[in-house]
């Protein structure tokens, strides 16, 4: 029993850490009844603490705690920063070369792929004391889904049809014909474009000969959606047991 640390509840109701509790036993009488009752008198948590509170909305009251927030997309850290204390909001690049050793941590916006998970917290000398999670993803690649080789397929017969389109202005009746939502056309068309498939110039789109046989799904800007996709399956799409156990043993933090 305890009155009043109710900000201990999310350390407390993580799946992660080991708490190591100190009571008073005492005696309690209400009403004629008597009961042996333990007073919480102190408290201490070893290991790093996941705690998951990822949202879809982010608030100021999401920044009051003495964390360290770390922000990939530079426009949100911006906004974020006059909500926290000075040289604690920072860039992923900034978060690689700081020592997280018994610090609380709050990753605001989901990495961009495991491996850039992994360095913000490689050269740490010991152990986060917290990490919390809000991820916030403005648009999701896991949901927008990758391209089939059927999508690809279907694309590149359209644009060799037509050779010529209006581009971006005849993107969405494009998406509407071919059944394929936005976020994933315009991730094709980027991959067309990186294999030489097609050029955009002066708002039009040219389908070009190729002239050259390409594995589509080992382009850059494939592969790097597909990183994205991934991170966003493990950390955002998982119930919270199983992103926090993940996370530590991705982490190496057990």
């Amino acid at each position: 029993m305890a009155f009043g640390p109710g900000n201990l509840a999310t350390l407390l109701s993580s799946p992660t850490g080991q708490v190591n509790l100190a009571f008073k036993v005492s005696l309690n009488e209400w009403r004629g009844k008597k009961s042996v009752q333990l007073m919480l008198e102190d408290l201490q948590i070893n290991g790093t603490v996941i705690i998951d509170e990822r949202t879809n909305k982010l608030t100021p009251q999401l920044f009051r705690s003495s964390d360290y927030y770390i922000v990939r997309e530079p426009r949100l850290r911006d906004n974020i920063a006059p909500h926290v204390a000075p040289g604690y909001t920072l860039s992923i690049e900034e978060a690689i070369k700081t020592d997280f050793s018994g610090q609380r941590v709050t990753l605001v916006d989901c990495p961009s792929s495991e491996e850039m998970l992994k360095q913000i917290f490689a050269k740490d000398e010991g152990e986060p004391a917290t990490i919390r999670l809000l991820l916030y993803q403005r648009k999701s690649a896991y949901l927008a889904g990758l391209p089939t080789r059927n999508d690809f397929a279907q694309l590149y017969r359209f644009i060799y049809k037509q050779k010529e389109l209006k581009w971006p202005i005849q993107a969405k009746a494009v998406s509407n014909q071919l059944k394929i939502n936005m976020d994933r056309l315009n991730l094709m068309i980027q991959v067309f474009s990186e294999a030489g498939f097609v050029t955009i110039k002066d708002d039009v789109l040219k389908f070009n000969e190729p002239t050259n046989k390409t594995d589509l799904t080992q382009t850059k800007r494939y592969q790097k959606q597909l990183a994205q996709y991934k991170v966003e399956q493990q950390l955002l799409f998982n119930d919270a047991a199983t992103v926090a156990k993940w996370l530590l043993e991705y982490l190496n933090l057990e």
